[in-house]
């Protein structure tokens, strides 16, 4: 069903709430959310999220990670967190809980859209390829052997995906979430990603990068060995993907918050002017600017 609106779905700690926040503000400035599906753990503030729903006006639905939904409270602690997002989309798609939607985009918390996405939301998804994703958009030939992908550039990033939840339902619905990673966990160097890669292998349509913005791609690390085409077939298209970026992904612990100023680039700003118009509430939040009106008044200090 093709739709404007969206259903959101993430899964967080308390380490992470306020970047889910954050992530969740930025999309609803720039696209009509039908819904929030939110797990939690216990520990989490629930207070912010209420009046972002409100303000942007969107249901918001919690769920108590660890309670029931799937075994990945049996996981040793030092690892539970990071398999919380197959958790929440286990238990989305085995409960079919919006029944006039079937479409959901789950996003980690470390994400800030910057854009409409309307075309991803109105990608049509099949029973044969109920979800979709992006490549790494660099060769990953030991995650090719270990999981057994057509090509190196088949490991795909789970911070961002648009998925079926009828049609994903069969592929992940039911799963053992501490048994599968215990049987395979040798072959899982990256965890749960891993593991959606067993899971999903050879049923995903791929997207752009410029739905998941990774913190190598950024421009500031044009040094990098994956920004240079002998060593990366997909740095061809970086430049597209630096002018169409519509969700960037904070990726590998790049968080806005930790880079000194002289560091930070136009996407670091943004994320720390949302934040601080959370933090301000009363009038600020419904009046925040979309990514591009913030970066022409701020270009000269990014």
């Amino acid at each position: 069903m093709v739709s404007e609106q969206m259903n959101l779905v993430l899964a967080v700690n308390a380490h992470f709430i306020e970047l889910a926040e954050v992530s969740i503000a930025s999309f609803a400035v720039h696209n009509k959310i039908s819904k929030v599906y939110i797990g939690l753990t216990k520990d989490c503030r629930r207070e912010y999220l209420k009046i972002i729903a409100c303000r942007y006006d969107f249901e918001i639905f919690f769920f108590e990670l660890g309670d029931g939904l799937n075994a990945a409270n049996d996981l040793d602690e030092s690892i539970r967190a990071y398999f919380y997002c197959i958790e929440i989309i286990a238990f989305i798609c085995s409960m079919q809980i919006d029944c006039d939607q079937e479409n959901y985009l789950y996003i980690d918390a470390d994400t800030l859209c910057v854009g409409r996405i309307k075309d991803l939301i109105d990608l049509r998804l099949t029973e044969n390829e109920p979800v979709a994703v992006t490549s790494h958009g660099r060769p990953m030939v030991d995650r090719q052997l270990m999981l057994g992908l057509e090509t190196p550039f088949h490991y795909f990033n789970a911070g961002v995906i648009y998925f079926n939840a009828r049609y994903l339902k069969g592929e992940i619905s039911g799963i053992n979430i501490y048994e599968e990673y215990n049987d395979s966990k040798v072959q899982f160097r990256f965890r749960e990603q891993c593991l959606f890669n067993k899971i999903l292998k050879g049923k995903v349509k791929f997207v752009p990068n410029t739905y998941n913005f990774m913190s190598w791609m950024r421009e500031r690390s044009s040094k990098n060995k994956w920004n240079k085409i002998e060593n990366n077939l997909m740095a061809y298209c970086l430049d597209d993907i630096r002018s169409n970026v519509k969700i960037v992904h904070f990726s590998g612990g790049a968080l806005p918050s930790r880079l000194n100023e002289e560091y930070q680039d136009v996407y670091d700003k943004y994320w720390l002017y949302v934040r601080k118009n959370l933090k301000e509430l009363n009038y600020s939040l419904c009046r925040m600017k979309e990514f591009e009106k913030f970066a022409q008044e701020n270009k000269d200090s990014c």
